[in-house]
């Protein structure tokens, strides 16, 4: 994988209580290979193009996200 200089998104969310989490996002091109998760945080791990990836999340800042993304991909 080889990132894409220029995006970086954070988000910070609460899981359960007294634990905070924060997620940063970056966009990436995918150069083959095995996807390699951290067991502890992932189930699993898929590369989909940005197109398909707005239609697989179900939170409406995670398609935003992915729609700054898509625009920053179009921009640059």
């Amino acid at each position: 994988m080889t990132l894409v200089e220029g995006f970086r998104k954070t988000v910070i969310y609460r899981p359960k209580q007294n634990t905070e989490k924060e997620v940063v996002y970056f966009v990436a091109k995918y150069n083959g290979g095995e996807i390699k998760i951290q067991q502890e945080e992932l189930s699993a791990a898929v590369w989909v193009g940005i197109g398909r990836a707005a239609s697989m999340v179900t939170f409406d800042n995670d398609k935003r996200l992915i729609s700054g993304a898509k625009k920053f991909l179009a921009e640059n």
